[in-house]
């Protein structure tokens, strides 16, 4: 009897440390989705920092799937604690992150939902991750997820940010 009572004591303490212990350091708090690959978070600090989501571009806010691209990233995210694991900063000295909530990979989740384009240009990850990305939008597409359910012709965000460059070079791009 002793022992399980020692047994479930030790599950309780732990179960209850877990909750009430919060986050750890290397955790963050999403405060904002900016869209649907960028965020605001607070870390253990107190200190704002703008994240990039690594690996993918998702719609602008303004283009066809853009408000569900956020929606989609605020259903996951919002005011969730997360971990980065930081890739870099990009030129407008936002942190390049995959962003992990319980071990899932939510760049991922976001290709695989079809909310995001595998960006191929900065993937320098290993190949094997590099494959499961390419992998999970290949997948999307044959599906018809997000991006891809044929509501709309989808175009790539590097694409669709060239086209007030075009307009004002060569006129009206349609």
């Amino acid at each position: 009897m002793n022992k399980y009572l020692l047994i479930l004591l030790t599950t309780l303490f732990l179960y209850l440390n877990i909750i009430y212990a919060g986050p750890s350091d290397k955790y963050y708090q999403v405060t904002k989705v900016i869209d649907g690959d960028s965020i605001h978070v607070l870390d253990a600090q107190g200190t704002r920092i703008k994240v990039r989501l690594a690996y993918i571009d998702a719609p602008e806010l303004k283009q066809d799937f853009g408000q569900e691209s956020k929606k989609a990233l605020e259903s996951m995210l919002n005011d969730q604690y997360v971990d980065l694991e930081i890739v870099n900063k990009d030129r407008y000295g936002r942190t390049v992150a995959r962003v992990l909530m319980d071990n899932i990979d939510i760049n991922l989740q976001m290709i695989a939902n079809g909310m995001a384009w595998h960006y191929v240009r900065y993937d320098k990850q290993p190949i094997e991750k590099f494959l499961i990305y390419q992998q999970a939008m290949r997948k999307a597409k044959a599906i018809g997820m997000g991006l891809w359910s044929g509501l709309t012709t989808p175009i790539e965000p590097w694409k669709y940010r060239l086209i007030p460059k075009i307009n004002e070079c060569c006129g009206e791009y349609r």
